[in-house]
């Protein structure tokens, strides 16, 4: 079987952000990350959910409920400590990006009988991440709506990958994500 984890765009924010501030991060080790990628606040400092070296799941192993959740709006390269631009996800902050799939022939439908499933999701080695339609085990997103509500005029030539492949859009919610 073939596996469906090229990322034609990044999740992003779609309503419900919380503010977009600068948050202090640690040099002391040496994290890297890239803008877009999901990283969270741990001992007052910014660090990754997860290393962007490998491509992973995200799932209850790396977020505990409470978790206080941004995506970088900008690349870090951590050799020193310094500030970073995040913008912060909310319990209530809906996200919007393609259902992704290790297990399928070709890329996952998204029939309206998923909402309300939750999912882990999965992080590429670009930092990018998006819902994973076939890990249900340890979640920590829930889909809230599928692309035939919210996009219904897309053409058949949108959301395509390098090799053609057409992939289709979720919004989601993490779940137990600190509002404080």
């Amino acid at each position: 079987m073939a596996t469906y984890y090229t990322h034609v765009q990044n999740s992003r924010i779609v309503s419900g952000g919380g503010p977009v501030t600068r948050q202090r991060y640690s040099g002391d080790n040496a994290q890297t990350w890239k803008a877009g990628q999901l990283v969270k606040l741990s001992s007052g400092v910014i660090t990754e959910v997860v290393d962007n070296a490998s491509a992973v799941e995200i799932d209850t192993d790396d977020l505990a409920d409470g978790s206080v959740l941004f995506i970088a709006n900008e690349a870090v390269a951590a050799a020193t400590d310094g500030k970073v631009e995040v913008q912060r996800i909310l319990s209530s902050t809906i996200l919007e990006g393609p259902m992704l799939s290790g297990n399928d022939t070709a890329p996952p439908t998204v029939p309206e009988s998923i909402i309300g499933v939750d999912y882990a999701i999965y992080q590429g080695t670009s930092g990018y991440f998006a819902p994973d339609k076939n890990d249900e085990v340890n979640p920590v997103i829930t889909i809230v709506d599928v692309e035939g509500n919210f996009k219904p005029w897309k053409s058949a030539d949108m959301n395509k990958d390098s090799s053609g492949e057409q992939y289709h859009f979720v919004r989601f919610k993490f779940d137990g994500v600190s509002d404080v």
